[in-house]
């Protein structure tokens, strides 16, 4: 009984009186305190995936903050692990320990889509779609929403075709395509990832390579739109269970691997 007294006495303590704005106030004591501050704790793959079902703390709009809370946040319980997985799949993330860390490829993505389409990088664009649907639930419009949403993506992905290289030099407005005529952006080289994939294709396809796909950035991305289906690219399994092979071996995929499912089908044959 006596503790419930004293408890009670030391929350009334803590009770301020009524306090008008402007009003003087009297200093009774000034300490000053050395203290350290503590870093947030990385994430492992299970905070991670809690940070995403609680997306919706980033939001400042309490509707939108209440809609992400009702729809558990960022994907759903059977696209979380995969989403990972994936980006550990690309390099975009690592396992270090029990943590997950970003790597350098992809905190250069972030800054990227930061400056280039930040919409991408903000939970709040989620959010936004998860209340259109909603109202969809109750007054239709779904294919007028579709609509939008395709030509939203198609805007973005120009946007970011058109867009600096990750790692490019120089500012955007020196090197973004949107600021070089068609013949200045043919005469730039493709990337040397873009030449070896054309390789690729061009020996899954039995042909030798144009000259101008390994001179000309505009030929190469021609020849790799339409004829990359020619390789088969890596299905979330496949993705999956090489990265579980890689970093129980302390292997690396190789990029081909990456892009092509025919060969990481093979170097999962010769790993596990």
């Amino acid at each position: 009984m006596r503790k419930k007294e004293e408890a009670a006495d030391n929350e009334r303590e803590q009770v301020l009186p009524p306090l008008v704005d402007g009003e003087m106030a009297r200093v009774l004591d000034v300490r000053v305190v050395a203290k350290k501050t503590k870093p947030p704790s990385r994430y492992t793959e299970g905070t991670l995936i809690e940070e995403m079902k609680n997306a919706g703390k980033y939001v400042e709009d309490s509707e939108l903050r209440a809609i992400l809370k009702q729809v558990s946040g960022l994907g759903t319980s059977a696209t979380r692990d995969s989403i990972i997985e994936t980006l550990k799949a690309h390099k975009y993330l690592k396992i270090s320990g029990k943590h997950v860390l970003p790597t350098e490829k992809g905190e250069a993505l972030i800054r990227w889509l930061d400056e280039h389409c930040s919409e991408l990088t903000d939970v709040t664009l989620t959010a936004r779609w998860e209340a259109e649907l909603d109202a969809i639930a109750t007054r239709g419009g779904g294919a007028k929403f579709e609509s939008a949403i395709a030509a939203r993506v198609r805007e973005i992905v120009s946007t970011l075709q058109q867009a600096t290289p990750i790692g490019g030099g120089g500012s955007s407005e020196n090197n973004n395509m949107t600021e070089q005529t068609p013949s200045a952006r043919g005469a730039n080289k493709p990337t040397s990832k873009m030449i070896d994939f054309a390789r690729k294709i061009a020996t899954r396809l039995g042909q030798e390579l144009p000259k101008e796909v390994e001179a000309s950035f505009d030929a190469c991305k021609a020849y790799l739109d339409a004829n990359q289906a020619a390789v088969k690219r890596p299905t979330e399994k496949q993705l999956g269970f090489a990265n579980n092979i890689a970093e129980r071996k302390g292997l690396e995929i190789p990029d081909d691997a990456l892009a092509d499912g025919k060969l990481l089908s093979a170097w999962i044959d010769a790993n596990k």
